[in-house]
């Protein structure tokens, strides 16, 4: 059986603070979902990314990226040159690549290109940004570019190959190596591109493929191997968005627990009497994206909710420092060290909560004045919106 050339797309870019950082999640990457990193060198300098900001900033962004070779996806951390901020990641971009490509290398560059033209290259914000690289203070996308909070710089692909791609003769062979299945977005239904559309509207009015209700494919040169995009929008009560989700497609949950369960913090979740559920993968290299193992072939609508959506409508100040401990164990991903070399995690005892004893009725009210914006309703906060009534477009009887 001969074998098809797998399709380099999507490239998804995350923001880190630091080169370093990249690199470590590349490393962790590598050693725990088999990615593979990609040797950009020098290929991506003195590019339009690279003089955004000049003569502010005389050093532009570096790239680093690793490559999932069953699905094709593209992992691309992007970061500000000299900057050495501990930051979590944060989801920047996700981009279609150019047809039929398969060079790793060009697929980076024509994403720092994209992203090239969507970045604020204003001398305001090139001081605001000196000013805050040079205080160490860490950068979110939203200072880079013009998005509303919680949404990714979206390029989809401009057709819909699924349809094409399922009369390929030549097929894949079944691989039982790990692959990225599915990445879920998470995004405020207030937040809205330039031209007044959400994160949803824009994967609805795609050409992306639906496997499910709520999911969009992306095409590939296997129907099976299209990355799935599923968004989740926040509850109208959360105060923050919770990390988005990358998850894995592997042969048995067990198999990778115990052999991951000395390196990392593993959280199951969505488990149940019918359904095995999925493994969450914690690892302080991969703070701010959420990585998950699932067995089960057979896509669902529904999504196995983590711990951090249930806090995600909570105050911090009312919770006490020990209620994200696992049940029956004392580890947390504070409390774990974890070094590459030893590859041992180390447990410690939980945490002291600096609360205990120094509450009163009044805590509450305190923590409430904290954070005003519970007290006003949150349709009044948003942007308002022109919104025009359409004829409901009906077929003919």
């Amino acid at each position: 059986m001969k074998l098809t050339a797998t399709t380099l797309r999507p490239v998804v870019t995350l923001l880190s603070g630091s080169r370093g950082a990249s690199q470590s999640a590349v490393v962790t990457l590598e050693r725990f979902f088999n990615m593979e990193e990609i040797k950009l060198s020098s290929a991506t300098n003195n590019d339009a990314l690279d003089n955004a900001y000049k003569p502010f900033l005389r050093k532009g962004f570096e790239s680093v990226g690793c490559l999932d070779k069953e699905s094709g996806t593209i992992l691309h951390f992007l970061t500000l040159n000299d900057s050495r901020v501990e930051t979590d990641l944060i989801l920047l971009a996700i981009t279609d690549s150019s047809q039929n490509d398969d060079d790793a290398v060009k697929c980076v560059q024509e994403t720092r290109n994209e992203i090239a033209q969507h970045i604020d290259k204003s001398w305001k914000n090139s001081v605001k940004l000196l000013a805050m690289q040079s205080i160490g203070s860490s950068i979110s996308p939203q200072d880079l570019t013009s998005l509303d909070n919680g949404l990714p710089l979206l390029v989809l692909p401009a057709n819909n190959e699924s349809e094409s791609s399922a009369c390929i003769s030549e097929t894949k062979a079944v691989s039982s190596l790990v692959k990225l299945r599915e990445i879920a977005i998470p995004c405020n239904f207030e937040s809205t591109y330039a031209d007044g559309s959400s994160l949803m509207q824009k994967l609805s009015q795609s050409n992306l493929s639906r496997p499910k209700t709520g999911l969009y494919q992306w095409p590939a040169s296997s129907p099976a191997d299209g990355v799935i995009l599923r968004p989740l929008p926040s509850a109208n009560a959360d105060w923050t968005l919770t990390y988005p989700s990358f998850i894995f497609q592997c042969e048995s949950l067990q198999a990778k627990n115990d052999a991951l369960k000395k390196d990392a913090l593993l959280t199951k979740v969505g488990r149940n009497s019918t359904v095995p559920g999925q493994l969450m993968i914690h690892h302080p290299d991969l703070q701010g994206i959420e990585m998950r193992y699932c067995e089960t072939n057979e896509l669902s609508s529904s999504f196995a909710e983590a711990q951090e959506s249930l806090m995600a409508g909570s105050l911090d100040d009312l919770q006490n420092a020990n209620v994200m401990v696992e049940g029956g164990n004392t580890r947390s991903l504070n409390d774990v060290e974890i070094t590459v070399s030893s590859s041992k995690a180390i447990a410690s005892k939980k945490k002291v909560d600096v609360m205990n004893g120094l509450g009163d009725c009044w805590v509450e009210f305190r923590a409430n004045i904290k954070r005003p914006q519970g007290f006003f309703d949150k349709k009044a906060r948003t942007k308002t919106m022109n919104r025009i009534a359409k004829a409901p477009d009906l077929p003919y009887e």
